[in-house]
């Protein structure tokens, strides 16, 4: 009985529709904005939109084709992203100390962080050019959100784009999309391909005679397509959106061998998602619905004829709903938000029998009041049908303040948080562990903002604060044979603050920017279970210091840009052994291009070199990263308006 109520539910939520209502405050050209930590150059559109489910603000950017996702927030914010070397490779986001899965990506409004990876990997996300991206500051999720959107015209357009990339890891990147819109219709289509043979120079650090070698078994090639469409009625809008993308990659050898890695990664991944917003004079209402499916074959012939040879296939399926009503009361001094998600999996695997399934779900509100200069809100999360099921509802207390009209904005924000162990942590095979406990905490920050335009010169400039405490905090230590393995830290605490400034100046038909960012973070084992030599001890993988530095220019035709780096030393265990720590490192990228326009016709070509210094470094200890990287980028683009 219950798996037929199960199947009809499905079924109910299949056949929904999807929304997400945004208010616009401003908008910014060009952009040199510091809320949150998510910073745009240049050439890039933004604007600053508040946002009424759990959370306070959002950057929304539109991201470049010269730029792939992982090197915009490489670069661009005070992001750390691990990967394990090469195009394609397996890349995680990791903020202010937190877990890779304590990130939470949503595209188009749904959740996408994949089951068996806890996290999103960055790598499949192919389609930067058609996309918008969103940091969102959610209020009871343990560490952030990130919003990947479908950028589709919001009034009369024709664009038709074609990008065509190589670089000198005998790769080729080509993606072809088009797009039309006027005020009642807006289609979207795009399709991408890449090859790499990812062939690099490393020097192998943990070895004594052949201290350089080249990389030639770690081949990558993934393609996939894009389809988007939005309908405007009198008092509704309906958007409909598929993605699906498909990767072969060849994991590298791990460094200090003397052999192929002979790691086989396959990935198929489909999104599927429908909007509807109802709009009436002081009400939305608002269901999303989607569909994700994804595929993993993690094959590992290392040792085939050993207990350790791994065969892991996943089939994973989500389905979710989520219903909102809005609504503004009190001469718009007030604003209420309240409605229900929930998510189905199901999970089907070779490393245990049977299909796994959970449903998860929460009932939100969200009280928001406005007055003259002054902010608040109050949000509240209970979460429903979880199988270790948390009774009290969470909570989150916001308040801020825009002086010398709105230059300057100080915010502070304290919000309870909660997460349960996702499929990774409990079932991946070797290594996985079904006896976790839910993680539960709190995070308290305070943020001043400030920023100022004279004449054509913009500025701004921030400092944030923050402390968060985790209680049965999940955390990923190496084990037995360098098996990875999920495990409770009783207590841990996440101590730091962010700085950055931001100057932009347009001077005729020329323009200057630059950015400073820096971030200082102490992620602390405050309490480890029979352990208690450990507490005290820095984080596995969470360098103290971060620093990114980015320099813009451009007169005319030509545009010169210089990214810089820096990360400090990290320690790979939670013992914080000095042998198997890695030392920090700083990377230089720079780029020419040249951008010529003519009527509704625009073609830029952009010459890159990546790590300029040719710096031998690691991210994950053992998997080397690529030195000096040249890349050629060729793009044409056609607008009518």
């Amino acid at each position: 009985m219950k798996n037929i109520l199960l199947h009809i539910v499905s079924v109910f939520w299949t056949i929904s529709v999807i929304a997400q209502q945004t208010d616009s405050l401003a908008n910014v050209k060009p952009i040199v904005d510091s809320l949150d930590e998510v910073q745009i150059v240049g050439k890039y559109e933004a604007k600053d939109v508040a946002y009424s489910h759990i959370c306070i603000v959002k950057v929304n950017a539109s991201i470049s084709f010269d730029k792939t996702l992982t090197d915009y927030l490489q670069a661009k914010s005070l992001y750390q992203i691990n990967d394990y070397g090469g195009a394609g490779g397996i890349s995680f986001l990791l903020r202010r100390g937190t877990n890779s899965d304590q990130t939470i990506f949503r595209w188009n409004n749904i959740p996408i962080n994949t089951v068996t990876y806890g996290g999103f990997d960055l790598s499949l996300f192919g389609f930067e050019g058609n996309s918008t991206t969103t940091n969102i500051q959610e209020a009871t999720a343990p560490g952030w959100n990130l919003f990947l959107g479908s950028q589709l015209p919001p009034s009369a357009v024709t664009n038709f784009e074609i990008f065509t990339q190589y670089t000198s890891l005998n790769s080729i990147k080509n993606v072809v999309s088009g797009k039309y819109g006027n005020k009642k219709i807006g289609l979207q289509s795009g399709f991408a391909h890449q090859y790499s043979k990812n062939n690099f120079y490393f020097k192998d650090v943990y070895k004594v005679e052949k201290p350089r070698e080249r990389i030639t078994h770690n081949e990558l090639q993934q393609y996939g397509f894009q389809q988007d469409i939005r309908m405007n009625g009198k008092k509704s809008t309906f958007h409909s959106n598929v993605f699906y993308q498909s990767k072969e990659k060849e994991i590298p050898a791990l460094m200090g061998s003397s052999r192929t890695g002979l790691s086989q990664q396959n990935d198929k991944t489909l999104r599927w998602s429908n909007n509807i917003v109802l709009d009436s004079t002081k009400h939305t209402y608002s269901f999303t619905q989607g569909i994700t499916y994804d595929y993993l074959n993690f094959t590992d012939k290392v040792h085939p004829d050993s207990s350790f040879y791994i065969d892991a296939r996943f089939n994973i399926t989500q389905n979710y709903l989520k219903c909102l009503f809005e609504s503004d009361t009190l001469m718009k001094f007030l604003f209420i938000s309240a409605g229900i998600d929930m998510s189905n999996y199901w999970v089907n695997t070779n490393n245990y029998e049977g299909l796994k399934h959970e449903t998860n779900g929460s009932l939100f509100a969200v009280i928001k009041g406005n007055y003259k200069n002054y902010e608040a809100s109050l949000n509240i999360q209970q979460f429903i049908y979880s199988k270790n099921q948390y009774q009290r509802p969470l909570f989150a207390v916001f308040a801020g303040a825009h002086f010398l009209e709105g230059d300057l904005k100080i915010n502070c924000l304290f919000s309870e948080k909660f997460k349960e162990p996702n499929f990774n942590d409990k079932y991946w095979v070797p290594g996985g562990n079904p006896n976790l406990d839910n993680e539960l905490g709190w995070n308290f920050e305070g943020n001043i903002h400030y920023s100022n335009r004279i004449n054509q010169t913009l500025y701004s400039t921030f400092l944030t604060g923050y402390w968060m405490r985790f209680k049965n905090n999940i955390i990923w230590n190496p084990g037995f044979a360098g098996v990875y393995t999920p495990e409770n830290i009783s207590a841990t605490s996440y101590k730091g603050i962010e700085t950055g400034f931001d100057f932009s100046c347009n001077i005729k038909r020329g323009q200057v920017y630059y950015r400073v960012a820096y971030g200082f973070n102490r992620s602390i084992i405050d309490g480890y279970t029979n352990h208690d030599d450990l507490i005290g001890n820095v984080l596995s993988y969470r360098p103290q210091h971060i620093l990114k530095v980015n320099v813009y220019g451009g007169w005319k035709y030509l545009f010169v840009g210089f990214d810089s780096q820096f990360y400090s030393k990290r320690y790979t265990d939670n013992d914080n052994n000095e042998v198997f720590s890695l030392p920090g490192y700083a990377l230089f990228d720079a780029y020419l291009e040249g951008l010529f326009t003519k009527n509704m016709h625009t073609m830029s070509v952009q010459f890159k070199v990546n790590n300029l210094a040719n710096k031998a470094y690691q991210v994950i200890r053992s998997y080397a990263q690529p030195g000096r990287i040249y890349s050629l980028s060729f793009i044409y683009k056609f607008n009518k308006y």
